[in-house]
């Protein structure tokens, strides 16, 4: 319901979107209350002033980003170790998989006759 609260808050939830979200409202107190606490954060945040960043901010930022070593190969493109392995247990349990014999029935548990 949380995503139907924004969509309805935001006014992009359709017609038939809107009126089960107010059926929604009118039995379920939370989401009620939810929904004043999200129009109260709401107000607030438009009221408060737009503030740009400065020159030197951006320029810093870009300048930052600029820095940042570049990724080469494959391996430079995995972000973790963690990654990596998770690709990896993909690969070996892939391989698994296609190893087993075609009689193998994975769904009930079944071993199939050996010999």
């Amino acid at each position: 319901m949380e995503d139907k609260l924004v969509e309805y808050l935001d006014g992009r939830a359709k017609p038939a979107e809107r009126r089960a979200v107010e059926e929604h409202l009118a039995v379920c107190s939370g989401c009620a209350i939810a929904l004043r606490i999200s129009r109260a954060l709401w107000g607030a945040l438009d009221d408060l002033p737009v503030i740009s960043p400065s020159a030197v901010f951006d320029a810093s930022l870009r300048a930052r980003i600029a820095a940042e070593p570049a990724h080469c190969g494959f391996w430079g493109r995995l972000p973790t170790p963690r990654l990596a392995f998770a690709v990896a247990a993909l690969v070996a349990m892939s391989v698994w998989m296609a190893s087993l014999p075609r009689g193998y029935d994975r769904s009930d548990g079944d071993q199939p006759e050996l010999g």
